[in-house]
């Protein structure tokens, strides 16, 4: 079984060591056929830094590190060329000056493993700029060599975002790597083959401009694996592991007890996969997946290992959650860069990798990205940091999330009162800090204790009459289809019933005893879950799921002021229609 190359991004290593690798190479050859300039974009931990360390071994005629992979018995002919390889991650200061001598750093690197005359070494020192530094660079290895120098840029952005929660440092920071960049096209005669990667295409960071025909291919068909593993790649490098890590589940989680490799692959899958760049290839978060079979347990590895302030403040927006990672999100705007000015959240949060393309279509001659959470992580993560932003630190994920998996057992088990006693626990058990009296607030609550039981439900589902708070589908073992919930939630203030009613006007309010007040909160309850049920009537809410071999259930869930919870599931009879009568087959209260 092969070793897992945790924490190494250089390709020499990897091979060297002998460590698992997804051999990328046959797109890379694609690349070097055309010697256009290209851009690639993927999120942070995506495997930018690998395929950088592999395409420079490919120009530096390292043939010996590619024996066994596709390129190895391809046409490619191992010329050995010069290479200015820059990782601009490297870049952390925030001082403009400090940034410029860093980038001097970097080149005076690259300098120092050639072997260039003193009065060569002169002129590129006194450089007068970082900018000049890098196109005179291009220049004399040129000359040198006689042959172009091939430029590898990784993480471009680097610097920028880091300051992008601060105007004024980011715009500085900007000024200078516009000076910088713009040297690519100054040396564009000497200039060899060019790649460069981000996470972010900022439209105003001037190496778009400086390199008018470069090649950006984030969103082609052609190159969405290039990043990642296929599912197919994943069974290949990972059966091993997935035997070891199955049998060590197996012994020490009573959850994995009955589990197969087929399970765990599913869950697994759940988790880490769903990628896509063009609404049909997926890929598994690599860093993840590396990151569960080195731990054997499933955790939010990607999320925790960094978020850019700038993600943060995205997310801090009003209703996040529900508005982009609990739906379906059309767009036709360009999902694949930015202004650095004004930036609007969707197409930010898809280049981060909060957001992937789940299908594209095309309206007229325009075309559009449906854009949803890739899997459990980034959702069940998201959940976590809402928890951050309302400053509720005393609270951990683990814990949450043994609270909520019984609101996901009462919807697998078609279990009103099951739910109504979940749900008021999983409020419960929120400190009343964060409490909101809104039904917005409740309909979030529903959908985190869903998302950390791994049922994250699609929220405000649109229909032909309205939108559907909630729907949830749920894998029926038994009859082999599956159980969809329409959920109607609403929310009842009580404040009115707290133990007395007001009389005629001038008189004091007359006392009920608690009896009483509880009866009337129930009887509140109950006709508020009745009007639910008739509202999902009405409004057709669940047309589109009838028909379709799959039972329908009508769910409406109540909350009180002080997290009193009713709900009350019928099943739909799929024969029949909202167009006329409506068929109820069962009343589960």
């Amino acid at each position: 079984m092969k070793d897992l190359p945790l924490g190494l991004a250089s390709f020499e290593e990897i091979r060297l060591e002998g460590n698992v690798y997804a051999d990328k190479t046959e797109f890379l050859r694609k690349l070097l056929k055309s010697r256009k300039p290209y851009f690639l974009s993927r999120p942070r931990r995506f495997g930018k830094t690998l395929l950088v360390s592999t395409l420079e071994a490919i120009l530096r005629g390292r043939r010996e590190l590619f024996q066994g992979l596709w390129i190895d018995s391809s046409d490619y002919d191992w010329t050995a060329y010069p290479v200015i390889h820059l990782s601009m991650d490297s870049i952390y200061s925030d001082d403009p000056e400090e940034v410029k001598k860093e980038l001097r750093h970097a080149l005076d690197t690259i300098v120092s493993h050639e072997s260039f005359s003193p009065d060569c070494l002169e002129l590129l020192k006194s450089s007068p700029s970082p900018g000049t530094y890098l196109a005179s660079l291009i220049q004399e290895l040129h000359l040198k060599h006689g042959l172009k120098p091939a430029v590898l840029i990784d993480e471009y952005d680097s610097p920028i975002i880091r300051h992008l929660d601060q105007p004024e440092g980011a715009d500085q920071i900007r000024k200078i790597f516009q000076q910088f960049y713009s040297a690519l096209k100054h040396a564009e005669k000497d200039r060899g083959f060019t790649f460069i990667t981000g996470v972010t295409k900022f439209t105003k960071a001037s190496i778009f401009s400086a390199l008018n025909n470069l090649v950006d291919l984030t969103l082609k068909r052609d190159y969405s694996q290039i990043c990642g593993f296929t599912l197919e790649e994943f069974d290949a490098l990972f059966q091993d592991h997935l035997v070891e890590t199955l049998a060590y589940l197996k012994n020490e989680a009573d959850w994995a007890a009955d589990w197969t490799i087929e399970d765990l692959k599913r869950e697994i899958l759940a988790w880490y996969d769903g990628y896509s760049w063009d609404g049909e290839t997926r890929v598994l978060n690599p860093w993840s997946v590396l990151n569960f079979f080195d731990s054997n347990s499933f955790s939010n590895y990607w999320y925790n290992s960094g978020n850019p302030n700038y993600i943060i403040s995205v997310l801090k927006r009003k209703n996040f959650v529900l508005k982009y990672f609990s739906g379906e999100n059309f767009i036709n705007e360009r999902i694949n860069a930015i202004d650095l000015n004004e930036f609007s959240p969707l197409p930010v949060l898809f280049q981060a990798g909060y957001l992937t393309v789940k299908e594209t279509r095309y309206e007229g001659k325009s075309k559009s990205y449906c854009l949803s959470s890739p899997n459990l992580e980034v959702t069940v993560s998201l959940c976590a940091k809402f928890l951050t932003f309302q400053k509720i630190d005393e609270l951990d994920l683990d814990t949450l999330k043994l609270r909520a998996e019984p609101v996901g057992a009462a919807f697998q088990q078609n279990d009103a009162l099951a739910l109504e006693e979940a749900f008021h626990q999983f409020l419960s058990f929120l400190p009343v800090k964060l409490h909101s009296p809104s039904e917005g607030f409740y309909q979030t609550c529903l959908f985190f204790a869903l998302a950390l039981a791994g049922q994250p439900p699609k929220v405000e589902e649109p229909t032909g009459d309205g939108f559907i708070d909630a729907v949830l589908e749920v894998g029926d073992q038994k009859a082999g289809g599956k159980n969809i919930f329409i959920i109607e939630l609403k929310y009842v203030p009580l404040t009115d019933l707290s133990g007395s009613q007001t009389g005629e006007v001038g008189t004091k309010p007359k006392k009920i005893d608690k009896s009483q007040n509880a009866a009337r909160i129930k009887a509140i309850l109950e006709n508020k879950a009745q009007e639910a049920l008739a509202q999902i009537e009405e409004k057709n809410y669940a047309s589109k799921y009838l028909g379709l071999g799959h039972k329908v259930f009508k769910t409406a869930l109540i909350v009180g002021e002080r997290t009193e919870v009713k709900a009350i599931i019928e099943e739909i009879d799929s024969e029949s229609s909202f167009e006329g009568s409506l068929g109820v087959i069962g009343d589960h209260r």
